[in-house]
């Protein structure tokens, strides 16, 4: 995120479903007040890293995977999206369900990119 010409990068849980990465934040505070200024966003995560060990530590390196990639955030405003939004990423962390219609919303915002 940028706002007034200072990036801001912030560590976040997410999901991922049918081209669309949801967030989730309160409603109120520096992440939401900045998306509303610029919605504009760049977005990074990795998985299957790996360390490589070295007969020197200066000679370590690491393997991974890694996405990198753009877009525009919105601030869900449909009961229905904002509810989804939590489901797509709790299923990302657990197998068990989470039935996304149990959720309270009240102090909850859901971004998708």
């Amino acid at each position: 995120m940028c706002r007034d010409k200072e990036p801001n990068v912030v560590p976040m849980a997410f999901g991922y479903k049918n081209g669309v990465i949801y967030l989730h934040s309160l409603k109120k505070g520096r992440k939401i007040e900045t998306l509303r200024i610029n919605p504009n966003v760049c977005f990074e995560t990795e998985t299957d890293y790996e360390l490589v060990p070295s007969d020197s530590p200066c000679s370590y390196n690491m393997k991974y995977r890694s996405v990198i990639g753009f877009g525009t955030a919105t601030i869900l405003k449909d009961e229905d999206e904002i509810k989804e939004g939590p489901g797509v990423i709790a299923g990302r962390y657990h197998d068990g369900g989470c039935d996304p219609k149990s959720l309270s919303t009240g102090r909850l915002a859901v971004i998708r990119i």
